[in-house]
């Protein structure tokens, strides 16, 4: 163990750290803790200040955080230096690819190109993309929920309402960005009143499609859990009774309504689930 930062090896980079002590590993995991709220609000800024598609659209499909500063309204004579570290710490995210070259100087020029992951950010042909799902949950009016999310536990009151005052509905009356009518927005009764309507409006054979994530019965460390384990919070956050369900749940509620057969799971897209209710 050397006694001092002098003693240690000087020829140390971060390529070649390996972090094999479990403890070391917990406990720089915990210290990132904190970090979390920092990727969301980065991407939030990026969105609104068309970052992704100004790299799509360049005729290289990569600029420097120069070409950039050059393409937005800013004032600020530091935007590149700004935009420099914005969008090195999403390189490193994996937002976005770092390509270095020299040019005819032999000075490095560092330029950013889009990923898969980017991609998802910036509208497709049909003109749909996941930043208006970002910036949605990033939205002061839903981040202010979460400032009560222990008052759900210790008062038994959905965080949204403590913090606005009014359900979460009589609030999308107000602010049609938060409108939508899904089944994990409301609770089991709720729930049924709904499927009963939907079974008494079908004819003989006819079937109910619902397309909604289906929570695993343990907490599983992948992707599809970590969501809908994310989601089942924050329908409690935002209104109350909502909440992801598992398979069973979808099927106790089918057979309440008096739909005959099994729940059908038929397909999946990415997070959701397509699931089938025969009458």
């Amino acid at each position: 163990m050397p006694s001092s930062f002098q003693e240690m090896d000087m020829a140390l980079s971060m390529d070649n750290i390996s972090i094999s002590n479990e403890d070391e590993n917990s406990m720089m995991k915990a210290m990132h803790l904190p970090c979390g709220l920092v990727l969301n609000m980065v991407l939030k800024a990026a969105i609104e200040l068309d970052l992704f598609e100004l790299i799509a659209k360049s005729s290289a499909q990569q600029l420097s955080s120069y070409e950039i500063a050059s393409q937005i309204p800013t004032k600020n004579p530091n935007a590149p230096l700004v935009l420099e570290r914005i969008l090195r710490f999403l390189a490193n995210q994996s937002f976005l690819t770092c390509n270095i070259a020299k040019d005819d100087d032999g000075n490095n020029q560092t330029s950013y190109s889009l990923t898969p992951l980017s991609q998802s950010l910036i509208p497709d042909k049909d003109g749909s993309s996941i930043a208006p799902f970002l910036l949605l949950t990033v939205d002061p009016v839903g981040v202010n929920s979460w400032f009560h999310l222990k008052d759900a536990i210790l008062e038994g009151e959905i965080p949204f309402n403590k913090a606005h005052g009014m359900h979460a509905f009589e609030y999308h009356g107000k602010d049609s960005r938060f409108n939508g009518a899904v089944l994990h927005n409301w609770d089991d009764e709720y729930c049924v009143k709904v499927l009963k309507n939907c079974w008494k409006a079908l004819p003989k054979d006819g079937k109910v499609v619902v397309i909604e994530q289906i929570q695993a019965e343990y907490p599983e460390m992948n992707l599809l859990c970590k969501h809908s384990f994310s989601m089942d919070i924050a329908m409690m956050t935002m209104v109350g009774g909502g909440k992801e369900r598992t398979n069973q749940q979808y099927e106790a509620l089918a057979k309440q309504d008096g739909f005959t057969t099994a729940l059908k799971t038929v397909a999946r897209a990415y997070y959701s689930w397509v699931m089938e209710l025969y009458k």
